[in-house]
């Protein structure tokens, strides 16, 4: 009897079928969760902003805005002395959402957080984002500038 080292091509064959059987139960897996963890991952970036908007108004004593635009799916923060949503001073934030996450609508005027110079939101309110699945995600606002996602 010789001595063969290797794999068998039935061997083989097995092994491909178990890697493409388990291939098919992960994918559909992955490609649902993508989406939500986009979401997600929106909602916190957004959450973030707001915190930097917070502190920022805090730490240079004045006004900061944060202005979400709906149509172009993007938000920027900045130094708004006057308080009137527009920019006064630098930009020190501005990013678009992911793609497939879509800014659905906020509860504040004009889509604009302001915080004044002791780190308060002129309203209480929240930003909804939604995924290309219609899944929904809000990020709530209180007066004192505390975020929540739900």
């Amino acid at each position: 009897m010789r001595n063969a080292k290797g794999f068998t091509l039935l061997e083989l064959c097995i092994a491909v079928a178990l890697i493409a059987i388990l291939a098919a139960i992960a994918v559909p897996n992955y490609i649902g969760w993508l989406p939500k963890r986009h979401l997600r991952s929106s909602a916190i970036d957004v959450q973030a902003a707001i915190q930097l908007s917070k502190m920022t108004a805090i730490r240079e004593n004045t006004s900061v805005s944060l202005k979400f635009d709906t149509g172009s799916e993007n938000y920027q923060a900045f130094i708004d002395a006057d308080a009137d949503g527009s920019p006064d001073g630098a930009i020190f934030r501005s990013k678009e959402m992911s793609p497939g996450i879509d800014i659905t609508g906020t509860s504040f005027g004009s889509d604009t957080i302001t915080f004044n110079s002791r780190g308060l939101a002129g309203a209480a309110g929240n930003i909804t984002l939604r995924n290309n699945l219609g899944q929904n995600l809000n990020v709530n606002v209180t007066l004192t500038g505390i975020t929540r996602i739900q």
